[in-house]
């Protein structure tokens, strides 16, 4: 009798394959899409996430077919001539930012329907007007929070900032 180990797992392998494959088509228009990102401040590791909402196939004017998400984002490419802004408000692909997951983090406490045509109203706002990168009025998050919410929030700021006080709280 042949052992049932290499069929489980040829099974188990192909599960994880196609959830994998099918995992960003879970993703509804309007949702906020967190990635995973690191940094090196200094010497010491900072994780972080950035974050985006994603579009799937809706399309607008500007949007290019294989694009999929609106985020706030920059480029150092970007300080060469013609010095275009570091950061604006642009479409892009969700597959080219890495492991992503979906942070619809105040919908609990929101307590109202999520009104899809105000999302497409205020990334029209947006689109090339976000105005410059500020890490604490004006970051990925604030963005991602204004379009669904209508309401520029960044918790990721505020837990930085609670957390650099316990450190040091005369430097914050």
């Amino acid at each position: 009798m042949k052992s049932p180990i290499p069929i489980v797992v040829t099974l188990f392998l192909t599960s994880l394959t196609l959830t994998l494959v099918t995992y960003g088509q879970e993703y509804k228009y309007g949702d906020i899409i967190a990635f995973s990102r690191k940094n090196i401040c200094g010497i010491q590791p900072v994780t972080y996430k950035h974050y985006a909402i994603y579009i799937g196939s809706k399309r607008f004017e500007e949007q290019a077919p294989n694009q999929d998400i609106f985020h706030l984002t920059g480029s150092i490419k970007n300080i060469i001539p013609p010095r275009t802004p570091l950061s604006d408000c642009v479409y892009g692909k969700l597959a080219d930012e890495g492991k992503n997951e979906r942070d619809n983090y105040l919908d609990k406490i929101w307590g109202k329907e999520i009104n899809l045509p105000d999302i497409t109203k205020r990334i029209k706002e947006k689109y090339n007007n976000c105005g410059p990168w500020n890490p604490k009025k004006n970051n990925c998050e604030h963005i991602a929070t204004y379009v669904r919410y209508g309401l520029k929030i960044s918790l990721q700021v505020s837990s930085f900032e609670a957390e650099h006080y316990k450190q040091d709280p005369g430097d914050v």
